[in-house]
């Protein structure tokens, strides 16, 4: 089983629950990270964060394959909505975005 943790290091970090060990650390925020959810797919994580940014990375290659910009304060909390294509993000600029892709994640 795998965990999903970000903070104040501007890292996501990727656990194995079952021994505790880190997997793997996803850098690109330049701020803290404040939220971050596994798609219901496990493939995906998505973060957001104090630089006002949401990233989507590859769970297993640590890549970030999308950055969202469209908050003008921090990014308080990302979701994934179960087995869609749609991820939802509000922040503290009042503002909630959802998030559509058709073809491919985000």
């Amino acid at each position: 089983s795998k965990l999903v943790s970000g903070g104040k290091d501007c890292l996501v970090k990727l656990w194995d629950t079952m021994n505790g060990d880190m997997i793997k650390k996803f850098r690109g925020h330049i701020g803290e990270v404040c939220s971050v959810q596994f798609a219901s797919n496990g493939k995906y994580i998505c973060s957001g964060s104090h630089d006002e940014s949401i990233r989507v990375w590859e769970t297993w290659t640590g890549e970030c394959i999308r950055i969202l910009d469209a908050h003008s304060d921090t990014v308080n909390c990302v979701s994934f909505s179960p087995g869609s294509d749609q991820l939802c993000s509000c922040g503290a600029d009042g503002r909630v975005h959802l998030w559509v892709s058709s073809t491919s994640l985000i």
